[in-house]
């Protein structure tokens, strides 16, 4: 027995309907239900302000609401707790359009029993609880996109219509809602020197060639220049034919833009080298020419010099022999 107590909230006019519902609840010994019953849908909802329940068993035919606008309220206020309705003719098109309009599930009186209610109260339950995890794995998922710049696509290759995220609009520069789903309209934004090779990515994507993974620019309505990088995974059928393409576009205009910074500043660089090495050559050449001078000069100096000695030599010898000369 599951010891777990389930908390049902019954909104029901008919007091016999009421307990007949209860009696068959009783009658279920793997489960434990605390039924609260209402009269009106007024009473039910005030009722789900002051108390926790698990599900709301909710009669289309109440004194204060009639029909499907009785779903469509009650899905309003009922604070996610799951709806299940009770109608008393077995109509189909009634059931489906109650489901639409948020109620979890629906039940025909006089032909439920306490099984197929409790198996119905627990999968409402099941079906209202994945609801609300995909619901917060959904805003995890768009708050994590939008923190990163990132958007989801899905493209659908028969129809070429397009299903796009907030997060991807947000890329292209436009407003929730404003991006047609549609191929051509993606296809206006994307910068016209770039369109040609996009579309071979695509291509060669769809036939198998390669993965899609590729970067682009892409013109906002402003005339401003961004820059995307996009991948996707292509879903086949069974027979290999390309179905749709699944996958994300990311706003990488700032990594672009630090790409060329970095560049500029390399060639700026490589600029800067190119002049120092200019200058260092020519003082170099320039060290060269003086030090090639000074060797000449020292050259000169030294044949100079040697050219003195010479001359005061023969001087010194042409006096000497005079002396000698006049001493005879």
């Amino acid at each position: 027995m599951d010891d777990h107590l389930i908390r049902i909230l019954l909104a029901e006019d008919n007091a016999g309907d009421a307990r007949l519902l209860a009696e068959s609840l009783r009658e279920i010994s793997a489960a434990r239900f605390e039924m609260t019953h209402e009269e009106s849908l007024k009473a039910a909802l005030g009722r789900l302000t002051t108390q926790p329940f698990d599900v709301l068993l909710l009669d289309l035919s109440l004194p204060d609401s009639q029909g499907l606008d009785t779903v469509s309220r009650a899905h309003e206020q009922a604070f996610g707790v799951p709806i299940i309705v009770l109608t008393g003719t077995d109509d189909e098109a009634t059931g489906l359009e109650a489901v639409r309009r948020g109620a979890q599930d629906y039940l025909v009186k006089g032909q439920t029993d306490g099984r197929l209610l409790a198996r119905a109260i627990r999968y409402a339950m099941q079906r209202k609880q994945a609801e609300a995890d995909l619901t917060r794995a959904k805003q995890r998922l768009e708050l994590a996109q939008k923190a990163g710049c990132v958007g989801t696509f899905e493209w659908d290759a028969r129809t070429k219509g397009t299903i796009w995220t907030d997060g991807l609009e947000a890329i292209y520069g436009v407003r929730a809602g404003e991006f047609l789903d549609t191929y051509e309209a993606w296809r206006r934004r994307v910068h016209p020197d770039d369109i040609e090779e996009t579309e071979q990515a695509i291509q060669n994507a769809l036939a198998g060639n390669a993965e899609y993974n590729t970067e682009y620019r892409v013109v906002w309505p402003d005339g401003s220049i961004h820059w995307v990088g996009a991948r996707g995974q292509v879903f086949r059928d069974e027979r290999g034919q390309p179905l749709r393409m699944v996958g994300v576009n990311m706003d990488i205009t700032e990594r672009k833009q630090s790409e060329h910074a970095l560049r500029e500043s390399r060639r700026e660089l490589q600029a800067a080298n190119q002049t120092l090495e200019q200058r260092v050559a020519a003082r170099t050449a320039e060290a060269e020419h003086r030090a090639g001078q000074l060797q000449r000069l020292a050259v000169e100096l030294t044949q100079a010099e040697q050219r003195e000695r010479q001359q005061l030599a023969r001087i010194l010898h042409d006096h000497l022999q005079q002396l000698l000369v006049g001493a005879k």
